[in-house]
């Protein structure tokens, strides 16, 4: 025993990790003692064999320093910029604010090998030696105002996420240097809420696949049955915070991104929660506002809307609610941003409809600024209109003792700018959204609009959100190659900084990696061919692949959009790009990966090897299919029905989802990508199935179903899907579409044979009280296809799927666009008849009138 006791202890001797220390100051704080443990964690993922524990004094070895300090020469004189150098045995990360020393912990990390990226971090091999020969390195940002901007509306961005998700968002924002999360939210979320006179504001869903109807979503039954629907473990996706009961909706959002916003407080990122000031007033004004004496609002007749006044006790009120219902939900704010459409109904008001008071403010500033002549009069009284209401916000908040609260207002357009600075204070930013960067009009390209931006009133005020991808149109494939020289351009307009607005974080990475390196001193306008070789080191293990990110962004096509029914938009002619270039360049950058030496490379490069090869592949897949799409519709609105079912039997619109659906799974499960193919395959999908229905090689199907309707959604579109067990998809009608009750039926076990496919179409119907009517029209609608509503003239098999009340004999009428013809249902069945389409156009089917209970719970036209 005692043997065996020394051979312990020397085996314990021989074992012992050195240890180095990381020392915080000894008034140290939840920021100093973040960056510790993440230098600790970091450290000891690198070099195994050593031991780094965090104390307040050196434990008589090598000892790495972390301290917020004045000095020494050569620190950067700025709350988040670092100095780190090293002495011997000893390595100080010093900075003059708490901040940059997380900054630095970060700085040293990349230094030693790590990459950080939006969507994914990268680790060096892991080296046996630790030494700080490395340990000297000096960076601080050159703007103040550096934000990650994620807009609450698709289930693809952070409308999908859990808590984790938001974390790691936070964090890897962090990372690479940003330092404010920016999170907007419309007027139906439950993550703002509030009461007035009595009057709780009203919520919608934050959108699953089930339910919730925000900028096109479509509902549908169960996503397992999508193609790629292997990806999903349940029939609905989405977010924690929305799988809950209605009930606790508006309990369990607030109570998560409080977690959210408190974590990033605690990493010393700054909170913006923006939320839009003239899309609420629109779906509230036969409420709330309502209760508002006229003589606290006025009236915008063109946009049939009242406005309350933040100036008077009835408006001064209303806003006030808002803000505390806000602050009751998220104490930890420090930002607050509030937007208004480039299209707002403010820009319809009349001067005349302005309060006297307002009007004369109005006209005085002419005389202060004479320059705002010139400018166009609709935006003027929008923007001052929009003044009115952020100076009232800021007069409560003084009101509220919330002084220290930074207050900003946006637009979707650059155009605001230079108005609202004049109608607002100069502490009060300005965020002009980058929208027009789709028809390649970016406004840091544009010389002019940076002058704008420096003018007195404007500069130093100025926060230029700039787009990742887009959602009207370059959504997928790619992202946007970076704006080059962007410091310089930051400067030229004089702006306080810039943001970045996304919603999937993947494949974005080279994107947001570029900006922020451009405006830090130690990186200062890299060059994107410099990011491409510092993202082809982490993600491929060797610079020389970076000439495949400079091709990829360069030349790879980006499209697809996320706020409409359809996947592309035919007036915009999107998606309308070369394909045969399309396919070439993925051809051709594919093999640039294939060259690729895979022995030198981690499991998780060889992944990422992989996911880019498959997002080549998926762009191939939608580019052979496209085409045939687009030249199907040119043959349908010249009558070309033949040639037009050639082309669509030549496209397979269900392998480009499951080319997306592959690419969310490798490297790790990507929720955006995952929750975007749910919404690429309902959007993608049915607008082929509708020219095939167009073009008589598929059939109608409807099923009559209970629906959620929500009207408070913006960008809302009445679509629902069921998708059977073969994954045919069914369009949705219910009480609103028809016109009459839903009720929910038995199906009973023992449904004969030929029913049984149609089991869950049997679950619930439209109750014939009187004679119904039922629209049959193509599955997806398409703007700009100018026959996109159309049923094509012929002959069609109707199958109508019924279930006559206690199984009895019913009789009933069919009128088919005036055709009347009589048909019997002999208990549940399928009840079968030929009708004509005289003529291309609509299809109106009208059943009943019924002596007896008729249930009818679906159609089938099938075209002969």
């Amino acid at each position: 025993m005692k043997n065996i006791l020394i051979i312990c202890l020397v085996l314990s001797f021989f074992s012992c990790k050195e240890k180095i220390t990381i020392v915080t100051p000894e008034n140290k704080g939840p920021i100093e003692t973040f960056a510790a443990g993440e230098l600790s964690k970091y450290l000891t993922k690198i070099y195994p064999a050593y031991e780094f524990p965090v104390g307040l004094r050196a434990g008589g070895g090598r000892t790495i320093y972390l301290n917020v300090t004045d000095g020494p020469p050569g620190i950067p004189d700025n709350d988040e910029g670092y100095l780190i150098k090293s002495e011997g045995d000893n390595a100080y990360i010093l900075s003059k604010g708490k901040t940059g020393l997380i900054y630095g912990v970060y700085g040293i990390l990349e230094k030693l090998g790590c990459g950080f990226f939006l969507s994914d971090e990268m680790l060096p091999d892991q080296q046996k030696t630790f030494d700080f020969s490395a340990w000297n390195l000096t960076n601080s940002p050159l703007v103040k105002e550096r934000f990650v901007f994620n807009w609450h509306n698709f289930i693809s961005g952070c409308t999908g996420w859990d808590k984790k998700e938001w974390l790691e968002w936070i964090d890897r924002s962090q990372k690479m240097g940003y330092n404010t999360i920016m999170v907007h939210t419309y007027h139906n979320n439950p993550m703002h809420t509030y009461e007035f006179k009595g009057l709780r504001k009203e919520v919608g869903y934050i959108c699953t696949s089930a339910k919730g109807r925000d900028w096109g979503n479509i509902p549908i039954n169960d996503v397992r049955r999508l193609p790629g629907g292997e990806i999903f473990t349940s029939p609905e996706f989405g977010s924690e915070i929305a799988m809950v009961p209605d009930d606790q909706r508006v309990d369990m959002a607030q109570k998560t991104m409080s977690g959210v916003f408190s974590h990033a407080l605690q990493r010393g990122m700054k909170v913006n929660f923006s939320f839009d000031v003239d899309m609420p007033l629109s779906f509230l004004k036969n409420t709330m506002i309502q209760n508002i004496s006229e003589e606290d609002k006025f009236y915008i007749s063109k946009a049939d809307i009242w406005i309350p006044r933040p100036d008077k006790t009835g408006g001064y009120e209303f806003y006030k609610s808002q803000l505390d219902g806000l602050f009751s939900a998220y104490p930890m704010l420090t930002d607050i941003t509030f937007f208004r459409r480039s299209r707002s109904f403010f820009k319809e008001a009349r001067l005349t409809e302005m309060p006297v008071k307002w009007q004369d403010e109005y006209n005085g500033f002419f005389q202060r600024y004479p320059y705002l002549k010139d400018l166009n009069q609709r935006e003027l009284i929008g923007s001052f209109i929009m003044s009115k209401l952020v100076r009232g916000y800021q007069q409560i908040l003084k009101d509220m003792g919330k002084v220290d609260i930074n207050l900003a207002t946006g637009c979707w357009n650059h155009d605001f700018v230079v108005p609202t600075a004049a109608f607002l204070p100069g502490d009060i930013k300005l965020m002009p959204i980058d929208w027009n960067v789709r028809k390649n009009r970016s406004m840091m390209e544009d010389a002019a609009i940076l002058s704008g931006f420096s003018t007195p009133e404007c500069k130093k005020r100025v926060i230029p959100f700039l787009w990742a991808h887009h959602d009207d149109g370059e959504y997928v494939g790619r992202p946007y190659k970076p704006t080059g020289d962007l410091y310089e351009k930051i400067k030229q307009g004089d702006c306080a900084g810039f943001g970045v607005f996304h919603w999937m974080n993947r494949p974005l990475d080279l994107y947001f990696k570029n900006m922020i390196r451009q405006v830090w001193d130690g990186s200062k306008n890299e060059t994107f061919d410099g990011t491409c070789r510092f993202m082809a080191k982490h993600y491929f293990g060797t610079e020389t692949l970076a000439n495949y990110f400079n091709e990829w962004v360069s030349n790879a096509p980006i499209f697809g959009r996320a706020t409409h029914v359809n996947f592309f938009y035919r007036p915009w002619k999107e998606c309308t790009f070369n394909f045969e270039s399309a396919i070439s360049g993925c051809n051709k950058r594919i093999r640039i990966l294939n060259t690729a030496n895979t022995s030198n490379m981690t499991s998780k490069q060889k992944d990422y090897l992989g996911y880019f090869k498959a997002l080549e592949q998926f762009i191939i897949d939608f580019s052979n299919t496209q085409p045939h799409l687009l030249k199907a519709e040119e043959y349908l609105d010249e009558n070309k029905l033949d040639s037009a079912r050639m082309e669509l039997k030549a496209g397979n619109p269900r392998q480009c989802v499951r080319a997306f659906s592959r690419l969310s799974q490798i490297a790790k499960k990507e929720k955006g990508e995952m929750a975007y193919t749910y919404s690429f395959a309902t959007k993608y999908i049915p607008d082929y199935l509708a020219s095939e229905q167009r073009a008589r090689i598929s059939p109608f199907r409807i099923n009559i179903d209970s629906l959620i309707y929500e009207d408070m959604a913006q960008g809302n579109v009445h679509k629902t899907y069921h998708i059977d067990p073969a994954g045919e998809f069914w369009e949705c009608l219910g009480e609103k579409e028809l016109g009459a009750p839903i009720v929910n039926l038995s199906v009973k076990p023992g449904l004969k044979d030929h029913l049984k496919p149609f089991a869950e179409i049997f679950q619930r119907g439209a109750k014939v009280d009187s004679v119904i009517s039922i629209p049959v029209r193509p599955i997806m609608e398409a703007p700009g296809f100018e026959k996109s509503k159309v049923v094509w003239k012929g002959k069609y098999k109707l199958k109508i799927l019924v279930s006559p009340g206690n199984e009895e004999e019913v009789s009933f009428n069919m009128n088919v666009n005036g055709k009347i013809s009589p048909l019997v249902a002999k208990g549940r069945d399928i009840v079968s008849t030929v009708i004509e389409q005289k003529g291309t156009g609509p299809l109106l089917l009208r059943i009943g009138p019924t002596e007896k209970d008729l249930i009818i719970c679906g159609i089938i036209l099938e075209p002969i």
